[in-house]
């Protein structure tokens, strides 16, 4: 049995680490998006007061409409997936772990389940900020749109 348990604790752990490598990569990837987000909402600013310094409104309240859209998904993306959150421990806390009245076998087996819901809540973490990074990155594929609709309304 023993060896059993070595063998589930080593692949619990190693999997409970590769999920802090992903949330370390989705939070570099939350950090490039969020700054060429900046980059791309501070041009359109730059082009929006242009605009309006050579009377073209309708390029101007576009460029600025546009800036506007990718400042609020760089606040979208800074409070939902940048925003620091904790992330399950690695192991346990050796007072929780240390309790003479159970055997070692048994109180493996117990940290061995601590540990899978310690993993399935780091998935269930890296799953939503994957999907709320894919989502802004969409979004910002469509700020195009945000700089037409304005242009049209005053074109």
């Amino acid at each position: 049995m023993s060896e059993l348990l070595n063998w589930a604790e080593t692949a619990g752990i190693e999997n409970l680490r590769q999920q802090r490598i992903a949330a370390d990569f989705l939070r570099k990837e939350g950090v490039t998006t969020l700054t060429i987000l900046l980059a791309g909402a501070t041009g359109a600013l730059a082009y929006a007061i242009k605009g309006f310094d050579q009377e073209t409104a309708w390029l101007a309240s576009g460029a600025l409409a546009m800036s506007l859209y990718l400042y609020a998904l760089a606040a979208v993306n800074v409070f939902l997936v940048m925003y620091i959150q904790g992330f399950p421990a690695l192991y346990n806390e050796p007072v929780n772990l240390y309790q003479k009245q159970y055997s070692l076998d048994a109180l493996r087996e117990v940290e061995l389940k601590n540990l899978q819901g310690r993993i399935n809540d780091a998935v269930e973490r890296n799953s939503c900020q994957q999907k709320r990074l894919n989502a802004i990155r969409i979004w910002a594929v469509c700020s195009p749109l945000a700089f037409g609709l304005a242009a049209w309304m005053l074109a």
